[in-house]
């Protein structure tokens, strides 16, 4: 009888003999390989509850399906090592006196802990399920984590006679613990463990005597076969390694070999597109007002403007700004209330050689005069009734309304490049300052044409502007048709009350082209099949659902630091999981580890943005822009010298798309608006009494992301702060969508044993 079956028969006997027995200790005694045992319940208790402390993570392969109801099927796939490559492991693992089985079982931890993002793992180990925790230093050797890991599982061993489910219970985790399972064994993998009734959807299987074999049985309705594949190639390519150099380290292990780092960099990244970029935005747009000087650009519901018009109009703003001042790169702030005016502002200020700049007039006055001091913009356009918002007195306020600014046409001036700054736009920030970033007039060029390009837009299209104006993914719909020839219809606060007037004015007016933020998207795809509409956008966050309409749907996804859409997935059937789709022109996505190095497909990693698309950075920050904005070790180009750190953990999957999983950080989306959690904690913590605050997201029974904001105060302070008091002081610091659905005190912040706040512990 071998070792390890005699191990499990003491575990089993020993199971036997106390498993409705606790607080006491039997002596048993196995003759043969086995000496005296003392099996005592609280010492094995102690040991487990030692071994996973601060052990947070679920270890667990992403799935590829999400059927709501999976299928209790279980494949295989066996990966059988050539003799050649076999002889050489067998040297090595007599060289290093430790076993092929530890070799591969530390491999596949390793394995795990890509896939999962992180350093430290827990998966179950033999056909009796003891866990094995693997947790490594970067820094350490391949070999030495070898022998880590046998020695704990020397020690796991003398306790293995505690229930797994006792270990679950008494895990603060408080769920289950193993997901997948790694079982070794010394005879022909033509016999199995019943493995899949225990209920695990991944089992990883080795067979050492002769030939290395490795199965893993998996369920075909979670998992596809390609996944698995990879995952056995990975075994094999980091076998090669280990073996070719006995002290390799973790952090120099590859997961990807050369053909797939091809197909990562080259194939996945195959989108080059010709765009004119020695031509400045507005050099485009002339062109075009040229060749359809009388079709409608822009309407609102009390006006609206030929490309004739518009060009006219933009020309004498323009030319007033150059007049009093404004050069080529100056900020001018628009703050104006939601009509045609916006677009006469946004070409007129670029035409000028400044940077258009809205502001959201429903911004506190605090948050509104720190925009313009951080900007330094030189010049605010707004109306006569909102310019006593204004208290920044260095800074030019011009009414919008004033004939005056029209009536002469001044000379244009300043000289526009495409290296220009066109528009710059104000994002959250994690300070409690929001954060302004500079987009070039190139940028806006190559998004500009994958936008009408992708949707095949024309001069007949109408798009009808739903988002706030102040925001970054309106760009989208602001500048591109402007350069086709088509009109832009702003929709009315009236007509944006719910799904249903929405449609009733896209109808109306004959919108063709809409672009909705995710949650309402899902709204008015639930809801309403739109006679008029050909095309319906969405991001911001994950989207669900899908209906058969009249209309296209596009999910698409951007960061303001990289000019709005940087992926785009045209959605036409119905997903288990919706991605985020493919890298749009002349954009590289790079999916990577926390090395910087090359995920392998279906690995969890952060994505970074390259090419043309990738602003200049934070006005007045260079700090900040320093850690995001860093240099990227694959360029290939001029254009992809630098790379933004999204902070948006991804993983690609098999056909180039990109699987959106989360935020990295304590940034979230909710609607159009990207929001730094950080950034409402710390106003909160602006109010005297208020002891600490914790701010996170929740997600509702229909999908639908909201904040939730929990504080802690004195009882002796209670008459002075409740919810309401610091929902009006909020109210007076922050825009109304920054602040949280839920606020709510509570006794104090619930953290886990390493010092992190336990968010599940925190109150709905």
């Amino acid at each position: 009888m071998c070792l390890e079956l005699a191990y499990v028969l003491l575990i089993y006997f020993c199971i036997a003999k106390i498993k409705f027995q606790k607080n006491f200790s039997i002596d048993l005694v196995v003759r043969g390989n086995f000496d005296m045992y003392e099996v005592n319940l609280e010492r094995a208790m102690n040991y487990w509850m030692d071994l996973l402390d601060d052990y947070t993570n679920i270890a667990k392969i992403p799935n590829d399906f999400f059927y709501k109801d999976c299928s209790d099927e279980v494949v295989d796939e066996v990966f059988k090592m050539n003799i050649e490559k076999h002889e050489r492991l067998i040297r090595y693992s007599k060289n290093n006196n430790i076993s092929i089985s530890s070799i591969i079982e530390t491999i596949y931890g390793l394995i795990l802990q890509k896939y999962i993002y992180e350093d430290d793992v827990v998966f179950g180990k033999t056909i009796n399920i003891i866990p094995i925790r693997v947790k490594v230093r970067q820094s350490e050797k391949f070999i030495d984590v070898v022998r880590k890991l046998k020695r704990q599982w020397s020690r796991s061993l003398e306790y293995g006679y505690y229930l797994l489910s006792d270990i679950e219970n008494k895990n603060h985790l408080n769920t289950k613990l193993i997901n997948t399972i790694f079982v070794a064994k010394s005879f022909d993998l033509s016999y199995d463990y019943d493995i899949e009734k225990k209920g695990y959807d991944l089992s990883v299987i080795v067979y050492t005597k002769r030939a290395l074999k490795i199965k893993i049985k998996y369920k075909p309705s979670i998992y596809k076969r390609e996944t698995i594949r990879r995952i056995l190639n990975q075994f094999d390519y980091i076998i090669e390694q280990i073996i070719k150099d006995n002290d390799i380290l973790i952090e120099d292990l590859e997961f990807v070999c050369k053909k797939e780092e091809k197909v990562l960099l080259e194939d996945f990244n195959n989108n080059q597109y010709k765009v004119p970029y020695d031509k400045n935005y507005i050099d485009l747009f002339r062109e075009q007002a040229k060749i359809t000087p009388d079709n409608i650009a822009v309407r609102d519901e009390n006006r609206n403007l030929t490309y004739r018009e518009l060009d006219e109009l933009t020309d004498k703003l323009a030319g007033y700004l150059n007049h009093i001042g404004v050069k080529s790169e100056d900020i001018v702030a628009v703050m104006l209330p939601r009509d045609i005016n916006i677009i006469i502002t946004a070409i007129g200020i670029m035409k000028s050689g400044g940077a258009f700049f809205p502001i959201d007039t429903s911004n506190p006055e605090e948050r509104l005069n720190y925009l313009l001091e951080d900007s330094n913009a030189k010049v605010v356009i707004t109306t006569d009734e909102l310019r006593c918002k204004v208290v920044n007195e260095n800074t030019i306020v011009l009414d919008i309304n004033n004939e005056n600014i029209f009536k002469i046409g001044y000379e244009l001036t300043a000289e526009i490049t495409p290296s220009n700054c066109a528009y710059t736009i104000s994002t959250s920030g994690s300070t409690g300052r929001p954060k302004t970033i500079a987009i070039e007039h190139k940028s806006l060029v190559n998004m500009c044409y994958y936008s009408v390009k992708v949707i095949n837009a024309t001069e007949d299209d109408i798009c009808g502007i739903y988002l706030s104006f102040s925001f970054d993914a309106v760009m989208k719909q602001l500048f591109p048709y402007l350069l086709i020839g088509a009109s832009i219809n702003i929709m009315p606060e009236e007509a944006k009350f719910d799904e249903y007037t929405v449609n009733e004015y896209c109808e109306e007016n004959d919108i063709t082209i809409l672009a909705l933020p995710t949650a309402f998207a899902k709204l008015f795809i639930q809801n309403c099949n739109n006679s008029s509409l050909r095309v319906v956008q969405t991001g911001g966050e994950r989207l669900k659902g899908y209906r058969k309409r009249n209309y296209e749907l596009y999910n698409e996804y951007g960061p303001t630091e990289f000019t709005v859409v940087s992926t785009s997935f045209h959605v036409d059937k119905e997903y288990g999981k919706i991605p985020i789709g493919k890298p749009i022109f002349n954009t590289y996505a790079y999916v990577l580890d926390k090395k910087n190095k090359l995920c392998p497909i279906g690995v969890p990693g952060e994505l970074c943005l390259s090419g043309i698309q990738i602003s200049r950075g934070y006005l007045n920050k260079k700090g900040l822009t320093e850690q995001v904005f860093v240099e990227n070790p694959y360029k290939t180009c001029e254009y992809n010298k630098l790379m933004y750190r999204t902070g948006d953990l991804v993983r690609w999957l098999d056909d180039g798309n990109l699987d959106y999983i989360g935020r990295m950080d304590n940034q979230v989306k909710i609607d159009e608006f990207r929001i730094e959690l950080y950034e409402i904690e710390n106003i909160i913590n602006n109010i005297a009494e208020i002891k600490s605050v914790v701010c996170i997201s929740r997600t509702n029974d229909d999908g639908d992301m909201y904040i939730c904001a929990y504080y802690v105060i004195d009882d002796k302070d209670s008459d002075k702060v409740n919810e309401r008091a610091v929902r009006e002081y909020l109210n007076e610091h922050l825009p109304p969508y920054m602040i949280p659905t839920i606020i709510m005190r509570i006794d104090k912040i619930p953290v886990t044993p390493i010092g992190k706040v336990n968010k599940k512990a925190l109150p709905e």
